[in-house]
C-alpha cells in the first residue's frame, strides 16, 4: 500500500464532488462508495447530481458545524491509498477493510466507537481509494490524530 496524506480547511463538498465526478481528464471510472463511518451511507454513484453530493457532504460536515468556533482548523483529512505497481487489483470488500483499518489505526475512528469522526472511502479506479474524513466528533474534543495524522500505511492481511 502506498498512502498519500493531505489536509484542508475547506468543507468536504469540493473534494467529495471531485471524487465522485469524472476527474480532470475523464480518468475517474465507476466512482462509488466502498465504506463509510456508519456502514450504510447511500452511494451517489458515478457522476451524481450536485445535490446528491451536497447531501453527503452536509452529513460529513455536521459535527464541524455543531462545534462552531471550537471546530478544528483542519477540517478535512484526505488519505489516498493505492496498490503498488504490479500488485493485483483489490475488490470493494478488500478496499473497505483497508479503509476501516486506516481510520482505526490513525485514531480517527477506532473500531466500535460510535462517536468517532465521520469518513467515507471512495473508489474511482481499480488501483486506489480515497478516504475523506471530517476531524470533528460529536461528543469529544477533536481527534489529535486527525489534526496531526500519523502515517496510514496499513498492510492488507
Amino acid at each position: 500500500m502506498i498512502p498519500k496524506l493531505r489536509t484542508g480547511t475547506d468543507r468536504s463538498f469540493p473534494l467529495t464532488y471531485y471524487l465522485f465526478g469524472p476527474g480532470k481528464h475523464e480518468e475517474h471510472t465507476d466512482q462509488h462508495l466502498v465504506a463509510s463511518w456508519n456502514g450504510f451511507a447511500p452511494d451517489p454513484g458515478p457522476n451524481p447530481e450536485r445535490r446528491q453530493v451536497a447531501k453527503r457532504a452536509n452529513q460529513l460536515d455536521q459535527p464541524v458545524k455543531a462545534l462552531g468556533k471550537q471546530a478544528p482548523v483542519t477540517r478535512i483529512w484526505h488519505c489516498s491509498v493505492r496498490t503498488a505497481p504490479g500488485d493485483r487489483h483489490l475488490d470493494d470488500a478488500e478496499w473497505a477493510t483497508i479503509a476501516r483499518r486506516i481510520v482505526h489505526a490513525t485514531g480517527i475512528a477506532p473500531e466500535g466507537d460510535t462517536a468517532a469522526c465521520r469518513w467515507v472511502a471512495v473508489r474511482h479506479a481499480p488501483d486506489h481509494i480515497h478516504s475523506v474524513t471530517v476531524p470533528a466528533p460529536w461528543t469529544r474534543p477533536p481527534c489529535i490524530s486527525c489534526r496531526h495524522p500519523r502515517t496510514c500505511a496499513v498492510k492488507p492481511r
